[in-house]
């Protein structure tokens, strides 16, 4: 294959400081409808805070944090008129999240020199499109997670162009976290030392299927430079409807929920299997003679069945129901990439400097109060052993 990679580095905060300069340089988390962050700024997170927190936890961890709702319809244009800039060469395009996209270009050339021309023609249109403020970066391999390491791994107005042969000398400096796995599965990884994506694609491959199942094996594969999935057209190409009518009319929300999570449950586990999620799902409702139209958007991609019933069961409710259900439709089903946990860095970040005792202690009592106490042996020849210690205040 030949795939190109189009990133927009920081596209939702570079939106939001357009709008309000005031908070460029601050902590700054940006919030889905669902009081989600959704995006943090560098500032933030050298205070601690992490995508998976809730916003009461983040203000704990950062108490000068700014929440800003995210402005989806500006958003909504910005990754449109990017979409629509990319397809002005009719090939395949996929969207894979905010900013993100790929062009598969295996029907054009597959040579690096042609593949460097027109990465060339497309930074200078989308430049002219978008403005000098969201300047894209370009990651060009036979695969679409090398390339888009590559874009994240570019400066912007650049383009980082991978052959077969420098793949894998690439790849495994790498951190972990660039793979879109869960939390839980980082974590064990972590605990047997493997940090990096060289040292990932050196396990056994059956101890990896075992422990991480299908997911962690493509993943594996991906560490390792072989990346079979295909660009998928999900910009131009058009959704097979699928109704889903029901023996008698529903005036009940749970019996809805269930029909149409028994329909998108087989569609899930596969998206968890390579690694993607919902992105959107449209539906058309018939209540008779009357029909209404609810879309869903995730924000993040998710192959979680429990986010995906509460999300529907949410809107479901808040809809008006003029009579009793007679048939659902879903008109349209787009998946994308799960994101992975951080994004790739394009320079290391330098090693933290070691905090003295009394810079520690300092940070402790800002946190969590003047008051800090330690143990001391305050009568060893006690003849009671718990008398023999005691709390006293640390100094």
């Amino acid at each position: 294959m030949s795939v190109l990679c189009t990133y927009l580095p920081n596209l939702l905060l570079n939106l939001t400081y357009q709008a309000r300069p005031a908070l460029v340089g601050q902590p700054l988390a940006i919030l889905d409808n669902a009081e989600r962050l959704l995006a943090l700024s560098e500032a933030a997170v050298m205070a601690g805070v992490n995508l998976a927190m809730t916003p009461a936890r983040a203000q704990l961890t950062c108490p000068e944090i700014a929440f800003q709702e995210a402005n989806l319809p500006a958003f909504g244009q910005t990754q449109q008129a990017l979409l629509e800039t990319l397809t002005g060469w009719e090939l395949p395009t996929e969207e894979a999240s905010w900013g993100l996209a790929y062009v598969d270009l295996h029907l054009v050339s597959r040579q690096r020199e042609d593949v460097q021309a027109l990465a060339g023609e497309l930074g200078g249109r989308l430049r002219r499109t978008l403005g000098a403020e969201l300047t894209p970066c370009l990651g060009w391999d036979s695969g679409k997670f090398t390339a888009r390491a590559a874009a994240m791994r570019t400066l912007p107005g650049r383009m980082k162009l991978i052959d077969a042969a420098q793949e894998i000398p690439f790849l495994q400096p790498l951190p972990i976290t660039l793979l879109p796995l869960p939390p839980k599965e980082l974590r064990w990884l972590d605990r047997l030392g493997i940090r990096t994506l060289g040292q990932f694609g050196a396990l056994p491959t059956a101890q990896v299927q075992t422990a991480l199942g299908k997911a962690g094996a493509a993943a594996q594969q991906w560490a390792l430079g072989h990346d079979a999935r295909p660009v998928v057209n999900t910009v131009t190409q058009r959704f097979s409807p699928i109704g889903i009518p029901f023996g008698q009319p529903l005036h009940q929300l749970d019996p809805v929920v269930t029909a149409l999570m028994a329909t998108l449950q087989p569609y899930l586990a596969s998206f968890a299997v390579s690694c993607r999620g919902l992105q959107r799902l449209d539906l058309e409702l018939c209540f008779g003679d009357a029909e209404r139209i609810l879309s869903l958007t995730f924000v993040e991609p998710t192959a979680q069945e429990g986010r995906v019933r509460n999300h529907l069961a949410n809107q479901l409710q808040t809809l008006i129901w003029p009579e009793q259900l007679t048939k659902v439709t879903i008109t349209n089903l787009q998946a994308a990439e799960l994101p992975p946990p951080t994004q790739l860095r394009l320079f290391e970040e330098a090693p933290a400097a070691v905090d003295s005792s009394t810079e520690w202690l300092a940070g402790l009592r800002q946190r969590y109060g003047a008051v800090l106490l330690r143990g001391a042996i305050t009568d060893p020849t006690h003849p009671l052993a718990h008398r023999r210690a005691a709390l006293q205040p640390v100094p």
